[in-house]
């Protein structure tokens, strides 16, 4: 993609062909067997059309100005923090309600996981299992719980909740545990 968009930057709109710049993309993405996305065809349409009347009314127009403040404004919005934060308010009852379950769930998974452990299993083979695996948890509860500390970890590191650090490092338990629990499976 570097290869293809980088020649582009920083030139007038009537030295690009956004045509040849999208069959150029399309040629990289089938040499790597990659889906093509109905979307990408259809902006590669109207990209066309844009590219014609763009040259027709202003061909001395330098898109990447034109859009660097708009580009600009929306990252501020996608990624600042505040931004983040704000969205976050904004969606804390759903959000709210989904932590709860959550909670409910891992609480539930953690129990079943606890019982499972501690029913006698009579067949040899389901002794051994057990010889195997000690106490760790399953792999499906160990990726349940990973994947609940990932979670957790990222908010309270996207929040910069004091202490910043407990975010991260139940992010990187979270990960371990998934990891783990995928390479055991």
């Amino acid at each position: 993609m570097r290869a293809v968009c980088e020649p582009i930057f920083n030139k007038p709109l009537k030295e690009i062909s956004f045509g040849l710049v999208l069959m150029r993309l399309l040629q990289t993405a089938r040499e790597f067997d990659m889906q093509v996305q109905p979307q990408l065809v259809l902006l590669q349409k109207t990209l066309l059309a844009i590219e014609g009347l763009g040259r027709q009314l202003y061909p001395e127009l330098d898109l990447w100005q034109t859009a660097k403040p708009i580009l600009e404004q929306w990252m501020r919005e996608r990624k600042d923090p505040r931004a983040q934060l704000k969205r976050l308010l904004d969606a804390w009852p759903d959000f709210g309600e989904d932590m709860l379950l959550l909670a409910a769930q891992l609480h539930r998974k953690i129990r079943e996981t606890d019982r499972a452990q501690s029913t006698p299993r009579t067949s040899p083979q389901g002794r051994a299992d057990r010889a195997d695996r000690g106490a760790r948890p399953s792999s499906e509860a160990r990726r349940f719980i990973g994947a609940a500390l990932l979670i957790a970890g990222t908010l309270w590191s996207g929040l910069r909740a004091p202490p910043v650090w407990l975010g991260w490092a139940a992010a990187g338990v979270g990960l371990v545990l998934m990891l783990t629990a995928w390479r055991s499976r």
